[in-house]
Order: C-alpha cells, then structure tokens, then sequence
C-alpha cells in the first residue's frame, strides 16, 4: 500500500514502505563504499532522510491501526494494562 507523504522539498513520496527500504539501501551502499562525490552525497542524505520520514510515518499509522483493533477487542479493564504497555514500548 503506498502512501504519500511531503518532504522538505515539497516532493510528494508516492512509494510503498518496501520500496522505501530497498531505496534507501541502495543509497547507503553508495555513500559507503565511495561511488559518490561529496555533492552527490549529501543530496542522497537528504533523499534517505525522506525516505527514513516516509517509513516512519507508515509504521506509526500501522501502529495506530493494531491499538485501535485491540482496543475493539478488549474487555474494558484489560484494556487500560494494554495501552499501559504499549506506551513503555512505544518511548
């Protein structure tokens, strides 16, 4: 499922969480093993930023999502333990 999202350069990241990964492994392979002049670099730092926003953003959605249909499930007092714990998890 692709999502957009808005990075600093007002580009619109139409891409799906996967492909966000394997972008951004491509990118830090170039940066570490030199195939990239200094300039290229940190262009490609920023787009990893992005994409790091990009993930983030997918998996806090996706985290909100699993709350919300446990929260459906629960009885009431089992309910307040659960989000207890997944606000420890969460910091």
């Amino acid at each position: 499922m692709a999502q957009k999202k808005k990075n600093k350069k007002n580009e619109t990241l139409d891409i799906s969480f996967e492909q966000a990964i394997e972008d951004l492994t491509g990118i830090v392979n170039k940066i570490e093993t030199g195939q990239v002049s200094l300039a290229e670099s940190l262009e490609q730092y920023e787009k990893g930023m992005a994409r790091i926003k990009h993930c983030r953003g997918i998996l806090l959605d996706a985290e909100k999502r699993i709350k919300k249909r446990l929260m459906r499930m629960m009885p009431t007092r089992t309910k307040q333990k659960t989000m207890s714990c997944f606000d420890t998890i969460s910091h």
